[in-house]
Order: structure tokens, then C-alpha cells, then sequence
């Protein structure tokens, strides 16, 4: 059982978090650089704003997030946090980014099985979604699940595309690229997994390698949703061990058979 009013917890500091990124977003204070996070990715002025919010609303658990890594905190849980998912496109004033929030009841070594709940909400946009395990997917207030038969013709609508792996495994690709209407990669992780999750996109695919940070959230989302979320062969990434650095490959699906057709163009490739 999630801590009681939690995710009105979450609610609230997301709200903090929209208006300073309204006010600072595509400013040249918003992009200033600071130094790299514990993610790995360069921290922005945007991302330490932000996470220092969070930091301070939550401090009756143990915070584990993108740019600082872990701060222990209180004995609450854990709460695994990436405040500004699609830090570049904030940093040149595209609107397209959100928070990521999500929470396990542990506070020593964890798996992505071990997440109760997620919550992202679209920063600008003001789209929200959450889950707790067992209590359904919701989407600005109402519960949504994701059971839209498969149409021929139409497949994959989104990708993870990024630039370190594009040349080594656009020929993996190719059979997603022939079988789908729409290509889409907003360049905010937790929004992708959340639409997936609410049925706006139907596939997500991610050969090269994503950060179980990035995914915490949308795990409990789509899985809570009806939708399927597995590594490219199609196995279980419940049992990954948590690291902030850890990595893998994604094939998240809205329903079971469009889940079970990305499998069989995977095994064409």
C-alpha cells in the first residue's frame, strides 16, 4: 500500500514544478550548463531548479533522481524522480517535456518490479497520468484502458531513436518503418511510455538502450493500463535490478497484440 495521499503529493509538487517551467523555459537561464548528473546527461539550471524542489517536498524519503543521484533522506520509501524528462527540448523552448515521479515501498536495493506507483505529468500541457499497482491507469482524473483492436496497416507510431545508435541499427528498424502509419519521438521518455499507456500511441521501441530511471513510472502506467511493456525479445524487465545508470532495451506496446505483432517484425529484422 502507496503512503496515503501520495499522489496528491505528487500532484502538487508538479504543479510548483509547471509554473517555474513556464516562467524559464527556452531562456537563456533556463539552458545555462552546470555540470554532468548522475544520470549522465549535462544538468541544466532548468533541471537543478526543479530537482531542488522536489528534493525539498519529499524529505521524509530516500530521493533518488536524474541529476544528483541519491539522497538518503527518511525511511518513508523511495521516491525515483526525474523533474524535467526532455531537458532539450526545454532548454530551446520546445513544449514538450514533464516530470516523472514514481515510488517503491524499499529503501535499500530494488527492482522495477518493486515500483507500487508512477506519475507524469506534462509540464506545459497540463496532461496528467498515474497508477498504483492494482488500482488502474488514470489520465487527467478519469481511469482509461487501452483495448483497441489492431487494424492492419497500422503499427507503430513511436520511436526511440537516438543519435549514438541510429547508424548501427537503422537495418533493425526497417520492418517497424515498413509497417507503420505515423513515426513519432516526442524527446520526453516518461510522455511516450504515458501516451502508450493511454492508448494515444500504440508502440514504443527502443533497440538501443534506454535508463531504467527514464522508465520507472511508465512501467506501472502501461502495465496498469492493459498495455505490455517487455525488453525486444520480448522478456520481462520486472526483475531488473535498479541502478541510475542501468540500461535496457525497450518494447512497449498499448495492448498484448500489438505487443505480440512488434515481436514478430523484431524477429523479421
Amino acid at each position: 500500500m502507496i503512503p496515503h495521499g501520495l499522489i496528491e503529493r505528487f500532484r502538487e509538487t508538479s504543479r510548483e514544478l509547471s509554473k517555474i517551467a513556464r516562467r524559464m523555459y527556452g531562456t537563456p537561464e533556463a539552458r545555462e550548463e552546470l555540470e554532468q548528473g548522475a544520470g549522465g546527461d549535462i544538468t541544466v539550471a532548468l533541471d537543478r531548479t526543479l530537482e531542488e524542489v522536489v528534493l525539498s517536498r519529499f524529505s521524509d524519503f530516500r530521493v533518488i533522481s536524474e541529476e544528483i543521484g541519491m539522497v538518503k533522506g527518511g525511511d518513508a520509501g523511495t521516491i525515483i524522480c526525474d523533474p524535467l524528462d526532455g531537458s532539450h527540448n526545454a532548454k530551446f523552448g520546445l513544449p514538450l517535456f514533464s516530470v516523472s515521479l514514481a515510488y517503491t515501498p524499499e529503501t535499500g536495493d530494488f527492482t522495477l518490479g518493486d515500483i507500487e506507483a508512477g506519475y507524469v505529468l506534462d509540464l506545459l500541457n497540463d496532461n496528467e497520468f498515474y497508477a498504483v499497482r492494482g488500482e488502474g491507469l488514470f489520465h487527467n482524473g478519469k481511469m482509461v484502458a487501452s483495448d483497441a483492436p489492431l487494424k492492419p496497416g497500422e503499427a507503430i507510431d513511436i520511436f526511440a531513436f537516438e543519435e549514438h545508435c541510429s547508424g548501427k541499427f537503422i537495418k533493425h528498424y526497417l520492418p517497424f518503418f515498413q509497417n507503420t502509419e505515423r513515426i513519432r519521438c516526442l524527446g520526453s521518455m516518461a510522455l511516450d511510455l504515458a501516451f502508450i499507456a493511454s492508448g494515444v500511441f500504440d508502440i514504443f521501441l527502443d533497440l538501443c538502450g534506454s535508463r531504467l530511471l527514464d522508465i520507472t513510472a511508465g512501467i506501472v502506467l502501461i502495465e496498469e493500463g492493459g498495455g505490455v511493456i517487455t525488453d525486444t525479445d520480448g522478456n520481462s524487465i520486472s526483475g531488473l535490478n535498479f541502478s541510475i545508470s542501468e540500461k535496457t532495451t525497450i518494447l512497449a506496446a498499448s495492448t498484448p497484440a500489438r505487443h505480440n505483432f512488434a515481436l514478430s517484425l523484431k524477429k523479421s529484422a
